[in-house]
C-alpha cells in the first residue's frame, strides 16, 4: 500500500496518514485483515517518529485484526510491532 511505501522511503509522516485513511477503508469494507496491515504500517511509523504510545495503540489494534481475521503472517507482523515498542 502507498502507506508501506512511504514508511520504507522514511516519510513515517506520510506513512501514519496513509496508513490511517487505508485502515478506515479497510473498515469499512470489513476486511479486518488488511486493517490490521494498516495498523501494523502505522505502528512502525509512530515509531520512527518517536510517537511510542501511540505505536503500541496501533500495533496492539493490529495483532487483534489479525487475530480475529485468522491472518498468521500478519499476526506475526503485529507482534513483532508490538515488541519493538514494548
Amino acid at each position: 500500500c502507498g502507506a508501506e511505501a512511504h514508511l520504507r522511503v522514511a516519510h513515517p509522516d506520510l506513512a501514519v496518514d496513509g496508513a490511517r485513511r487505508a485502515a478506515a477503508l479497510f473498515g469499512d469494507l470489513g476486511d479486518d485483515a488488511q486493517r490490521g496491515h494498516a495498523f501494523w504500517v502505522e505502528a512502525f511509523a509512530q515509531t520512527r517518529l518517536s510517537n511510542n504510545p501511540a505505536s503500541r495503540a496501533a500495533a496492539g489494534m493490529a495483532v487483534a485484526l489479525a487475530r480475529s481475521s485468522g491472518d498468521e503472517p500478519g499476526l506475526a507482523n503485529a507482534r513483532s510491532a508490538a515488541t519493538a515498542v514494548s
